[in-house]
């Protein structure tokens, strides 16, 4: 990976973490617009396997989801055009070891790894190209990201959904995958209590979460903080870390409520034919600004922000 001082003269790369149900992608959005950064959100709605995951362990897999998750896995590293093939000859050596059921957390979670080093790339490569063509972003922000995943991973072995075998395999990727990508400016980590995360998951009620036994449990939530304290630990020795206590944000408002706050993002989802329907929320905009200054405040590194001409409040 390129170290700090080299990552400098890159469009600005920003990473957001935080426990389920935190507020990231609502965050995201909001700081995106604020900052005339690109919002790369988490493939949640676009991910057809999560409410599998959530119930893999109870309700099994297929070898059709255990095939489509290989097929996705190689596309993001090789380039061939044997892929499905080579997965139809996986399935069926795994399906006679009677193991394609057994192995599906750990595919669903290569699944998701994969989806976010394209997206990582697209952060890294993308934007220079972008800003050749004349858009006005500075850069990225990503809702999660590639170190983040390795902590529902880690979690998911230490329980056993995952077995050693398995978290080897996945480890190994994500340990290639640095190779290829260099380190983000900054890892910006909203700090919520594991019983408010439970809280706001009950409230917003997305359905594969709900059938999982009734929501997440909160010993589920009190793990997973323990395990993004280690991440950040990590993260420390490798880029900036912003922890931002995100207890108490303003309640979001619909984005066609506010549709001249949010110019930026409402064009794109306008552009892209979106109903206003199915437009995100996003923070009022005032809150927004201040989020964007709370992050601002804990950099004061001199220059840092004039290097990145990312933390203009025009």
């Amino acid at each position: 990976m390129l170290p700090i001082k080299e990552a400098e003269d890159r469009p600005l790369l920003l990473l957001l973490e935080g426990l389920i149900g935190a507020g990231k992608s609502v965050a995201t959005l909001s700081i995106a617009e604020v900052m005339g950064l690109v919002p790369l959100l988490e493939p949640v709605t676009t991910n057809p396997y999560l409410a599998d995951f959530y119930k893999a362990v109870q309700a099994g897999g297929t070898k059709e989801r255990v095939k489509e998750s290989l097929i996705s896995s190689m596309e993001s590293i090789c380039d061939h055009n044997k892929v499905e093939a080579d997965a139809d000859y996986m399935v069926a050596a795994l399906e006679q070891e009677g193991l394609t059921d057994s192995m599906v957390p750990a595919f669903m979670q290569l699944h998701l790894l994969t989806k976010r080093f394209q997206l990582y790339n697209a952060a890294v490569h993308g934007m220079p190209i972008a800003k050749a063509l004349g858009h006005p972003a500075k850069g990225a922000i990503l809702d999660r990201s590639l170190d983040g995943d390795t902590v529902f991973a880690r979690m998911n072995a230490e329980v056993g959904n995952i077995k050693p075998r398995e978290f080897a395999s996945y480890f190994s990727h994500w340990q290639v995958m640095q190779n290829y990508r260099p380190y983000a400016h900054a890892m910006i980590f909203l700090r919520v209590t594991p019983k408010e995360a439970k809280r706001r998951c009950d409230k917003r009620a997305r359905p594969e979460e709900v059938e999982r036994t009734g929501g997440f449990p909160l010993d589920y939530m009190e793990a997973l903080s323990g395990a993004y304290d280690e991440l950040i630990d990590w993260a420390e020795k490798r880029m900036r870390v912003v922890e931002i206590n995100y207890n108490d944000p303003i309640p979001p408002l619909p984005l066609s409520d506010v549709q001249d706050d949010y110019p930026t993002l409402v064009r794109s989802y306008r552009q892209r034919g979106v109903a206003e329907d199915n437009w995100p929320k996003v923070l009022p905009r005032y809150e927004a600004e201040r989020l964007v200054e709370k992050i601002r405040n804990q950099l004061p590194e001199p220059g840092f922000w004039d290097r990145t001409a990312a933390l203009r409040l025009d």
